[in-house]
């Protein structure tokens, strides 16, 4: 998967499903997001 990903990009596999390993990085991608957007949200709740 990695060496695929590697070939391709990691966004255009997940956005674009460019190759069978698609739903894999989607899924990838999804957990990176969730991460940055629970970071935000605990550094708005210490600010407020």
């Amino acid at each position: 998967m990695l060496a695929t990903i590697s070939k391709d990009g990691f966004l255009r596999t997940a956005l674009e499903d460019v190759n069978q390993y698609g739903p894999h990085a989607m899924i990838m991608l999804l957990g990176v997001i969730a991460a940055i957007t629970g970071t935000c949200l605990l550094l708005l709740m210490y600010i407020y």
